[in-house]
């Protein structure tokens, strides 16, 4: 199981997530994302989490014999901003991987100018358009510079634009919404949480 960390949560932040995989009888690997913790990919480089990844399954396919890792049944899971990358190897990497999980990441929109200049009015506890802007590789001792640098070149890591959602891609369930589901609630009222299950052949 590969734990995609995201925009604020870093590999000791999954200790509690992954010893309940590891509990199951999972090894896992968690890493950070370009532009944090120590994560050595390019920010800035829409392609650096392809060879990131790569690396990532490469060491997995070495190791398999002395770890027992089975090759053939790789999961990944990322959250929030690691959605974004779950989405991405998905279809970069969907030969080597058995199944993913994006939950809450963005693909496309998230990188929209006005989407961006709308983000630090939303419901985050810290100036989130500043800190993708940071993430992505854009900065600059003026917050505001670095953000608007980031909106004018944000759709190069569209995945949309880029081709990339239609590439073939590996079992894919994607999770999004605002609400948890409500168990009291009637068996078909709607609700703000969507689910979306795809697999496209190879």
């Amino acid at each position: 199981m590969l734990c995609i960390c995201g925009l604020d949560a870093y590999r000791t932040d999954h200790t509690p997530r992954t010893q309940q995989h590891v509990d199951r009888g999972y090894a896992t690997i968690s890493f950070e994302i370009p532009g944090t913790g120590d994560c050595p990919a390019a920010p800035n480089d829409p392609a650096s989490p392809d060879r990131l990844m790569s690396s990532v399954l490469d060491w997995v396919a070495a190791g398999a014999s002395a770890y027992g890792f089975n090759p053939e049944r790789i999961l990944a899971r990322g959250i929030s901003t690691g959605g974004y990358y779950a989405f991405r190897i998905a279809h970069t990497h969907a030969d080597r991987l058995f199944a993913v999980v994006a939950q809450g990441g963005g693909c496309h929109h998230m990188f929209d100018a006005d989407w961006i200049g709308a983000q630090n009015q939303m419901e985050y506890p810290f100036a989130l358009s500043d800190a993708l802007a940071y993430k992505f590789g854009y900065r600059d001792p003026d917050p505001a510079v670095a953000v608007a640098r980031y909106a004018a070149e944000a759709h190069k890591f569209s995945l949309a634009d880029s081709g990339i959602l239609r590439a073939p891609t590996c079992k894919l369930l994607v999770v999004n919404g605002t609400h948890k589901p409500d168990t009291a609630r009637k068996p078909h009222a709607p609700s703000a949480l969507t689910i979306f299950v795809t697999r496209r052949s190879r």
